[in-house]
């Protein structure tokens, strides 16, 4: 479940503060960073979110905020485009003209683990109640399209692993048809890839002994399989 911190602030001075802080905030051996930036139509200059906040109406209120992933569950390798998230979940908040919020955004994913986005949005005027609640419930939005990011390369992952697979398991069909009517064996399997998640759904057929992906030793130990091997080719 994505999580989505935000809380308000105003004047210029603050925000364009926070805007310094979140690109250039040190990495993980303590460096300076500069990271890329992005809005609504694509990637921003730190020289344009100046601008965009200096023409602001007197009143506008900057809304800060931050999304998070579950490490497991959701931005499991790395894959999610956060970019896309981001705008689809601001997407949903509407200024009380009803036109879509500005918003600016980058990526921290250089002094810790686990991937995240920071940023700010500017709504010039006052929220309705409505609006309000929709920036408590953005966590569901992002939630959502992480799941659709997260089906969306699943099905494209264990295709192409399937076609990596696919003439291993027509190989071992071929050797082992036997008896009258070409009856074929019930391929055994085994528990998926400890490694890179290959397998999950299906198995993969006990006779492989690494990972056709990851080319890493598969469930057991690799004396054990070394101990198969014997077996297999007496």
């Amino acid at each position: 479940m994505a999580i989505v911190k935000a809380r308000y602030v105003r004047g210029k001075d603050r925000i364009k503060a926070h805007l310094r802080y979140i690109t250039h905030r040190r990495g993980e051996e303590g460096e300076r960073m500069t990271r890329p930036l992005f809005g609504r139509d694509g990637a921003l200059s730190k020289q344009q979110i100046y601008d965009m906040i200096d023409k602001t109406r007197r009143g506008a209120v900057f809304h800060k905020f931050v999304i998070n992933f579950h490490p497991v569950k959701e931005d499991t390798r790395k894959d999610l485009n956060l970019w896309e998230i981001t705008q689809k979940t601001l997407a949903h908040i509407k200024s009380p003209f009803g036109d879509g919020v500005p918003f600016v955004a980058t990526i921290h994913d250089d002094h810790t683990l686990l991937r995240h986005i920071h940023g700010f949005f500017i709504v010039e005027g006052k929220l309705n109640k409505e609006e309000f609640r929709k920036i408590k419930g953005l966590w569901k939005v992002a939630s959502a399209e992480v799941r659709r990011q997260r089906n969306r390369l699943g099905r494209m992952h264990q295709s192409q692993l399937f076609k990596k697979l696919r003439p291993l398991i027509e190989k071992y069909k071929r050797k082992h048809q036997q008896g009258r009517g070409a009856r074929m064996r019930v391929i055994r399997t085994q528990p998926a890839c400890q490694h890179c998640g290959y397998g999950g759904m299906s198995g993969m057929p006990a006779y492989l002994l690494k990972c056709p992906v990851c080319k890493q030793w598969l469930t057991h130990s690799r004396q054990e399989y070394q101990y198969l091997g014997r077996r297999l080719h007496r």
